[in-house]
């Protein structure tokens, strides 16, 4: 009898170890990242205005800009034959301060952006 309690405990332990493992797997398929558009990234002078300024992630993956200047910015890709892949070209439209945008990247590909408002400030996503 002690035999079959250990076995059972052995199979469930089993059990919830490999839903772990695939919930790793699979979470790590679809990930979400983020970019900051920095404090200050209105003035040309600034070295830091998407942060990071590059970002490399696998195809399904979802990046998350965040707003954390004081003005309006947006974030838009670069008129860009390159984005083909079946990929469409994106645009955040205006995102205010504190507020945030979400983009998935489905195909591969490298993917520059600016900020319509503030072409100097540039980005790139690069997804595998």
């Amino acid at each position: 009898m002690h035999k079959f309690i250990c076995f059972g405990l052995f199979l469930i332990l089993l059990l919830i170890l490999s839903s772990t493992i695939n919930f790793i797997h699979y979470s790590n398929v679809f990930a979400q990242e983020s970019v900051s558009i920095a404090p200050g990234s209105a003035d040309p002078n600034n070295v830091e205005t998407f942060v990071p300024p590059q970002i490399s992630l696998s195809s399904g993956s979802t990046i998350s800009w965040t707003n954390d200047d004081s003005i309006t910015h947006t974030v838009t890709a670069e008129g860009n034959p390159a984005i083909a892949n079946g990929e469409a070209p994106f645009d955040s439209g205006l995102i205010s301060p504190g507020y945030t945008w979400d983009n998935t990247f489905d195909s591969p590909g490298q993917f520059d952006y600016h900020c319509f408002i503030h072409p100097f400030m540039n980005g790139k996503v690069i997804i595998n």
